[in-house]
């Protein structure tokens, strides 16, 4: 229906023009909100039909692999007690900082990198930092992820160490 015929149709039934611009503009934000509002709604429903399918379709996996599941978890489980632990619940920075000091060694610096320690020492006797060594890995199942040792005086040692657990 376009304008003018409109216009028609409201001087047949003698209404004032105004009514004609005011039934186009609520005809306008009629379908404005169709846009605005219709549109979206279509597209949330579809991708919560496709949400929910995709919910069903995992519910009946989980359901037919439940035995299969259990059976992992508990195998997991079971390996995890399995593994060898040293029950020593020390963080390995102490660990490391308290054995230098019963084999009285002085650390000259001790630093924190993510799971590894990075320890310098200077001049230490090579005797007392090579027990010290073995204390930690064969007690403490400690790694030496890399080593630098100098050789320094008689008998002493300069190192850089970085311990893993």
């Amino acid at each position: 229906m376009s304008y003018f015929s409109l216009r028609r149709y409201l001087q047949l039934i003698r209404r004032p023009e105004k009514l004609a611009y005011t039934l186009i503009a609520y005809s306008s934000l009629t379908l404005l909100l169709m846009v605005i509002l219709v549109f979206p709604l279509k597209d949330y429903q579809r991708e919560s039909r496709e949400n929910y399918r995709h919910q069903r379709d995992l519910e009946k996996w989980l359901l037919q692999n439940q035995s299969r599941l259990v059976t992992a978890r508990d195998s997991y489980q079971q390996a995890k007690q399995d593994q060898p632990t040293n029950g020593d619940k020390r963080t390995l920075m102490r660990l490391v900082s308290e054995i230098a000091e019963k084999q009285r060694l002085k650390l000259s610096r001790l630093e924190q990198r993510q799971t590894n320690v990075t320890v310098t020492f200077e001049k230490q006797p090579l005797s007392r930092s090579l027990r010290w060594l073995q204390t930690l890995t064969e007690d403490h199942q400690v790694t030496i992820e890399q080593a630098s040792l100098r050789y320094t005086d008689l008998g002493k040692v300069s190192a850089t160490l970085t311990f893993s657990r």
